[in-house]
């Protein structure tokens, strides 16, 4: 019995050790394959072709175009070197006919300065006239924004399938509670009730909430709020453009400056602080737009929005804005005397009032009507501040008329509205019912549960028992919350209904549509305010500025002259018309050099004229400067603001359960919301990509230099009388505006 034990177990081992064998045999096979791969491909890498030489017949084409190339400018050589006369002959005789340096023209310098000041003081009122009336919108919507986020938080904490029990209980734990609750316990009758009740509400206050967004798109507050955003699109335009513009102008003249007074052909007008003065200036503005491109952080390497990686935000959420907006004094004013108004309009329509009930309309009169008074006073200071403000600014202009009056634009048709809530109602019925046949499903998977768990297991179990049962109370509690959330939606939205209703709503609006409209044409009007004074100080230098821009000319025209002759000479170093363009060149260097110094000598007796100009010069540029370091501000924090609103819709849209036929109603409705923040976004994200565009499209060259217009002074005054009839007519609407609201303001103040 040993014996056929022993040889059973002798070959059981040597079908082990065979098996073992086989096993080593074949993983080496493996190893020597993949071994014998890579020895392949590395012996196919080294065998590779090797990168050939540059072809002597493409280096020879190359030299013999860059031949034809260097032969032709050769032979339009003395045609340039013709213009470089031209040019010097010019400012020779400008400098000629001047027999006295101009002199101040006070009537010119007054005008500069008060149209200095006038841009100044449109500059420092247009960011502030947008953040203002920004403010006072979002002040509007106050409940309407209230609305949306408790809608919101029960959104996120109703059903979450993306955190466990211990985390995060909502209700798509509800299977694993209800099943290991006893049948007769009183808590599960209560929980189930209770959730299909606050679910049935939480879609009926969602289709609520789309009906509400719906009459609120339709409403003058929502036509200035799109109003805003036209008008923020343009001061974005505007701000491109002055940047694109000031971009090129300081790169031209720090070419300019190196081209003049860093260049060993030109020794005699050598400024090395006037070359690092233009270099650091462009330098400057060049690291300000390298800034502002990172704020365009969200965009990935093909230009698309990613949310792959955390944003990392410097700027206040739309949350932290209503907060701002809440701390604002007026605006806490405004929201206070809107609450009073609201509670004297309930009680005013109870029937049958008791004592009780006539003493608290007594007390709601009494605090409506203090609350209008603090107001309307506070309203009434701040409009006379402005209006003083302009009139100071507009001393010449103290009475405005022929002022067109704003009027409010009709609304959507009325059964365009209608079919609008008719399908919202039935999409409604439809998600209810849909949720009871989820409600169903649901409940019958858990009676299968509670079967399979059968009695024996459940005793075994106490432990889930006594958990359940704890979950149970949370859950009560969870629901007690969600209801009341639900009722502060529809309390909020009607609040909301009548604030937009509420007089205060109505005369602050048509004030705010005025404005815009009114910083509409401001903004539109900027870029000629900038060229006029520009043109004015062209025109208040027009006797030297000719000489200047011809001797500038001349340098930079004598500067390709000679690098036409550098590249020629390499290919044609004996040619005779080089040769004798070469001698040319020399002479007319001379004559450039001459007529330099008598345009030096001459200056140095006005000197002071020419530094008064120069320092209006440097203010004009100043004001310009500081007007776009303040919009690109402002257009950072912008957008910084709609990326933050956008990513935390993102990131929550991707966690809403859209297997939940309530969640799918929820689901819409925060898509559509997330859609209009997307495209506002793509959109302020494209034009600065167009701006991008544009400027890597600017060259800083000779050739660009040269092709600068010249100054023309023909036509000024008829173009002057033009700009003051405009700025006039400016200047007397933004008067209106400001006189029609301080008007109505004393009005209600008096009817008090």
């Amino acid at each position: 019995m040993g014996l056929f034990f022993f040889s059973g177990a002798i070959s059981s081992c040597g079908l082990l050790v065979s098996l073992g064998v086989g096993l080593g045999l074949s993983v080496l096979g493996v190893l020597l394959l993949l071994l014998a791969g890579l020895l392949l491909f590395k012996i196919q890498s080294m065998l590779r072709e090797v990168p050939k030489a540059p072809d002597l017949l493409d280096l020879e084409d190359a030299s013999e175009r860059l031949r034809v190339k260097a032969s032709r400018s050769l032979a339009s050589l003395p045609k340039e070197i013709s213009q470089l006369e031209s040019y010097i002959r010019s400012a020779a005789n400008d400098l000629n006919t001047i027999k006295t340096w101009p002199h101040k023209d006070q009537r010119l310098v007054e005008t500069v300065s008060r149209k200095l000041e006038r841009l100044a003081a449109a500059q420092n009122y247009m960011i502030s006239e947008l953040c203002e009336i920004s403010e006072i919108l979002e002040e509007e919507e106050h409940h309407l924004i209230l609305a949306q986020e408790s809608l919101e938080w029960i959104g996120k904490s109703l059903f979450s399938t993306f955190l466990d029990m211990e985390s995060f209980l909502n209700l798509s734990h509800l299977s694993e509670v209800r099943p290991y609750l006893a049948v007769n316990d009183p808590r599960l009758l209560e929980i189930t009730e209770e959730s299909w009740e606050v679910v049935s509400h939480f879609i009926n206050v969602t289709s609520a909430f789309k009906k509400a967004q719906i009459l609120f798109k339709n409403n003058e507050h929502s036509r200035m709020k799109k109003k805003l955003e036209s008008v923020q699109e343009l001061l974005e335009t505007f701000i491109y453009k002055s940047l694109k513009r000031s971009y090129r102008e300081l790169g031209c003249l720090s070419e300019k400056m190196r081209i003049i007074h860093d260049n060993p052909l030109f020794p005699w007008v050598q400024d090395q602080q006037k070359y690092a003065h233009a270099k650091n200036e462009f330098g400057e503005i060049a690291r300000c737009l390298e800034e502002f491109e990172k704020t365009f952080f969200w965009l990935d390497e093909e230009c698309a929005i990613s949310y792959m990686d955390c944003w990392d935000f410097l700027n206040e959420s739309i949350q932290n804005k209503k907060s701002r907006v809440d701390r604002d004094y007026i605006s806490t004013k405004k929201i206070a005397l809107k609450d009073r108004a609201r509670t004297y309009a309930k009680v005013l329509l109870e029937e049958n009032p008791t004592t009780e009930g006539k003493i608290d309309l007594q007390d709601a009169q009494r605090a409506f009507e203090r609350q209008s008074q603090e107001f309307y006073t506070l309203e009434h200071t701040e409009t006379k501040v402005r209006l003083e403000a302009l009139q100071q600014c507009f001393s010449d202009l103290r009475e405005a008329t022929n002022v067109r009056q704003v009027r409010f634009t009709n609304s959507e048709n009325a059964n365009d509205l209608k079919e609008s809530f008719e399908k919202i109602d039935k999409e409604r019925v439809r998600y209810q019912k849909e949720q009871r046949l989820y409600w169903e499903t649901i409940d019958r998977n858990e009676q299968e549960l509670r079967e399979e768990i059968g009695e024996s297991l459940r005793l075994q179990n106490r432990r889930k028992g006594y958990r359940a049962g704890y979950d149970a109370g949370r859950l009560k509690g969870l629901l007690r919350q969600w209801k009341k959330n639900l009722r502060d939606v529809e309390a909020h939205l009607e609040d909301a209904t009548m604030d937009f209703e509420h007089e205060v709503s109505k005369s602050e609006l048509c004030s705010v549509r005025a404005r815009l409209e009114v910083l509409e044409e401001e903004l539109m009007d900027m870029s000629p305010k900038v060229a006029d004074i520009e043109e004015l100080l062209s025109y208040e230098e027009r006797c030297i500025l000719p000489i200047r821009e011809n001797l500038e000319r001349a340098y930079l025209q004598y500067n390709k002259c000679s690098e036409i002759l550098s590249k020629a000479k390499f290919f044609f170093p004996e040619d005779e018309q080089l040769l004798v363009s070469e001698a040319n060149l020399r002479e007319v260097g001379a004559q450039l050099k001459q007529v330099q110094g008598k345009c030096q000598e001459r200056a140095q007796k006005f000197a002071i004229f020419e530094k008064h100009i120069q320092e209006q010069k440097s203010l004009i540029k100043e004001q310009v400067r500081s007007f776009d370091l303040a919009g690109v501000g402002f257009l950072k924090s912008e957008l910084l603001s709609i990326a933050c609103n956008l990513y935390i819709k993102a990131v929550v849209k991707e966690s809403i359960p859209v297997d939940v036929p309530c969640m799918q109603l929820y689901y819409s409705y925060y898509e559509d919301n997330e859609a209009v923040v997307r495209n506002r976004l793509l959109n302020m994200t494209e034009r600065y990509q167009n701006f991008k565009r544009s400027l890597n499209s600017i060259q800083f060259n000779g050739d660009v230099l040269l092709r600068d217009p010249v100054y023309q002074p023909e036509g000024h005054e008829t173009r002057l009388k033009e700009r003051e009839l405009q700025e006039t007519t400016l200047s007397c609407k933004k008067l209106k505006v400001a006189q029609d609201r301080l008007s109505e303001l004393e009005s209600r103040l008096s009817r008090r």
